[in-house]
């Protein structure tokens, strides 16, 4: 039931609003604020540059010069700080801070996450919490004369990046690409859906669920006869 939606998410992307548009002044202080600490060092540097260059041969993001935009700055930019998460024994895991308030003059701005509005639809949310219940409760219900239980993890590579957002909408979710202090500013735009938004989550789950809801009627079928 939820596939015309679907259709709708993959042919015009996600709704997206994350409240009123930026001035031109809270675009500058935010880009002059620059990314949290993390992000400041050779190391972030050198991992940055390999994943956005990944990143945009893969048409996830975009990487625009200030420079071509300091004159017409996009009705929708917002740029908010990027972070490197430290983990251990493998690479540090990218986080765009969408959380992040800017404290500008005797104000705070309001975090993109903050400002958006709740667009994504919430239940499949609720399945989460079943998960590990339901299958205990399977594995418990198993006939066993059909031998011992088998079981899978599959890990969508890139999975947030497979939901792309309104066309436009994609400036909300900027951020600066980490570089060495006097070299020209980047703003990778990117066009998918970002792991630090509040309504990511909701929104692929949408489209996680619907595939679990199509699996569970496909399993219902009697053995042998799928085509």
């Amino acid at each position: 039931e939820f596939g015309p939606t679907l259709e709708e998410y993959a042919v015009n992307g996600v709704p997206v609003d994350c409240g009123e548009d930026w001035t031109r002044e809270e675009i500058l202080a935010a880009i002059e604020r620059g990314n949290h600490l993390g992000a400041t060092t050779p190391e972030a540097f050198e991992l940055f540059r390999e994943d956005i260059e990944y990143q945009v041969k893969a048409g996830f993001s975009k990487v625009v010069l200030l420079s071509d935009i300091i004159d017409n700055l996009p009705r929708k930019l917002k740029v908010s700080p990027v972070a490197l998460i430290p983990q251990k024994n493998r690479r540090g895991a990218i986080i765009l801070d969408l959380s992040f308030a800017l404290k500008i003059g005797g104000y705070i701005l309001p975090s993109v996450n903050e400002a958006t509005k709740r667009m994504a639809p919430e239940d499949a949310l609720d399945q989460l919490g079943s998960v590990l219940p339901r299958i205990i409760a399977a594995m418990a219900e198993a006939p066993t004369e059909l031998g011992p239980i088998r079981m899978s993890k599959v890990d969508l590579k890139d999975g947030f990046w497979r939901m792309v957002c309104e066309k436009g909408q994609e400036w909300n979710f900027a951020y600066i690409l980490p570089n060495h202090e006097g070299e020209e500013v980047e703003i990778v735009v990117p066009s998918a859906l970002q792991m630090g938004w509040a309504e990511s989550p909701p929104f692929f789950c949408a489209a996680s669920e619907t595939a679990r809801d199509v699996a569970e009627s496909y399993v219902a079928e009697p053995l042998g006869s799928l085509p």
